[in-house]
């Protein structure tokens, strides 16, 4: 990225409780990466999974993250400072976005209702295991992939409960490649699983909310841990790809830098050493260098 590209940035954590050093790593780089190229950063609050939520963990995240020199720009929790021009920053206040971007992948023919109960999903996963098969909703294993409209409106009606899963355009025998802005290109397979993309309660699954939220927030970077690689496929090769006629724009998949969030990551250790030497939080230095000598005392 250029310096003349103003970076939109964020963080997006789940309120479940307090922030480890994963989010502060990446919170750093995204702050200056966004504040020097004259951009904005933004907090968004992942709370989809109410069963995970703190109350009072939003106030402890933008605490924190204060403490530590890091301010956002707009989004949760900062409405006094008025430019909260994309919000709102809760996903759970999104849904009616969400819901807009399932009907068109309906539309396309890329979505559809499924009305497997848990113990058919065990009845796969004991199938595939018995056929030594890769685990997931896919292929001949997609039961309701083929459902009629016949079918899918008996089912509605007789009040069954059901769950709205990504129609996978993906093949096993192709790839995607991704410019990664630290490893450079990277390839994968394409995505083939139908994931499911919003619950029975209508609430979205994190893989289809962050990509619609970085899209119509106009995120230009995301920065998180490589552990995530493994899902890049999914926002890439699910959603339908642009089209000069189409009224609603495409969900889109931001540039993704990848960085090792391991405490023994020797590059951002040293970044976070000098960013808390100019800061003299003692905290900070605490933090890093208490996980760095207990591993040298349990060599």
């Amino acid at each position: 990225m250029g310096p003349s590209v103003a970076a939109i940035t964020r963080i997006a954590p789940s309120p479940t409780g307090f922030i480890h050093l994963g989010n502060l790593y990446s919170a750093v780089a995204d702050e200056r990466i966004a504040h020097l190229s004259d951009g904005v950063f933004y907090l968004r609050i992942e709370d989809t999974d109410l069963k995970r939520k703190v109350d009072g963990a939003v106030d402890i995240i933008i605490n924190v993250m204060k403490y530590f020199g890091i301010e956002f720009d707009e989004g949760a929790g900062q409405e006094d400072k008025g430019n909260n021009n994309y919000g709102p920053y809760y996903q759970r206040q999104r849904v009616e976005y969400y819901h807009v971007f399932a009907k068109e992948l309906i539309k396309k023919g890329l979505a559809y209702p499924c009305f497997c109960t848990e113990e058919d999903n065990a009845q796969l996963r004991e199938a595939q295991q018995a056929e030594n098969a890769t685990p997931g909703y896919y292929g001949k294993w997609a039961k309701c992939r083929s459902l009629t409209l016949e079918e899918i409106e008996e089912n509605l009606k007789e009040g069954k409960p059901w769950v709205l899963r990504l129609k996978s355009p993906g093949s096993e025998d192709k790839e995607i490649t991704i410019e990664d802005k630290i490893m450079g290109k990277i390839s994968f397979p394409e995505n083939t699983h139908d994931i499911v993309i919003l619950k029975s309660d209508g609430v979205p699954t994190y893989h289809f909310a962050h990509v619609v939220d970085d899209t119509l927030m106009g995120t230009t970077l995301v920065i998180r841990g490589n552990e995530w690689l493994s899902s890049v496929p999914t926002p890439i090769s699910s959603p339908p790809r642009p089209e000069e006629d189409d009224d609603l724009a495409p969900i889109q998949l931001v540039s993704t830098t990848t960085m090792l969030m391991a405490k023994r990551d020797i590059i951002v250790f040293f970044i976070f050493y000098i960013y808390s030497i100019l800061y003299y939080n003692i905290l900070t230095l605490l933090c890093l260098f208490l996980p760095f000598f207990t591993r040298l005392m349990s060599c």
